[in-house]
């Protein structure tokens, strides 16, 4: 799912939402990477996993690579 404009605009708040959506449907694992909007993606993770049981979610996030 992309949430950092490479498909196109994203939105912010539904991008929060529909991580929060995964979390409450069971989705424990989080993969993102900073070739996916140099870390615009990890923000938004950031920002929806404030307030939430953190222990919950697995964060596997990728390095290295980057768009020119």
């Amino acid at each position: 799912m992309g949430m950092s404009g490479i498909y196109g605009p994203a939105d912010r708040a539904e991008s929060i939402a529909t991580i929060h959506a995964a979390l409450e449907a069971g989705v424990n694992l989080l993969d993102t990477g900073d070739f996916y909007g140099m870390g615009h993606n990890e923000l938004l993770i950031s920002e929806a996993l404030k307030g939430t049981k953190r222990d919950q979610a697995i964060l596997s996030v990728k390095f290295g690579a980057q768009r020119d």
